[in-house]
């Protein structure tokens, strides 16, 4: 989205070459609107994500806790990885 609407932007250029200083204006305007887009948070669930609902929780804990103690007899220690990583 953000290359988008840097490819899209419009600029005036004066008899010397360069950008007349209302062009730079509009174009900052622009570029502010842009970078403030690209900071606002996404609220729509990751895709391949879903909620797991008590009843599915209950059996995924148990399950958990069978794995974990598997891996504890033999030898292994747990560690803890992000769910979610930038793509």
């Amino acid at each position: 989205a953000y290359a988008a609407a840097a490819s899209s932007q419009v600029e005036t250029v004066g008899a010397g070459g360069g950008r007349s200083s209302s062009a730079s204006s509009v174009v900052k305007k622009q570029q502010s609107a842009s970078e403030e887009k690209v900071k606002m948070i996404d609220l729509n669930p990751p895709r391949g994500t879903r909620d797991f609902l008590p009843a599915e929780m209950r059996v995924q804990k148990w399950l958990f806790s069978k794995f974990a103690q598997v891996s504890e007899m033999y030898g292994f220690d747990e560690i803890m990885a992000p769910v979610l990583e930038n793509e």
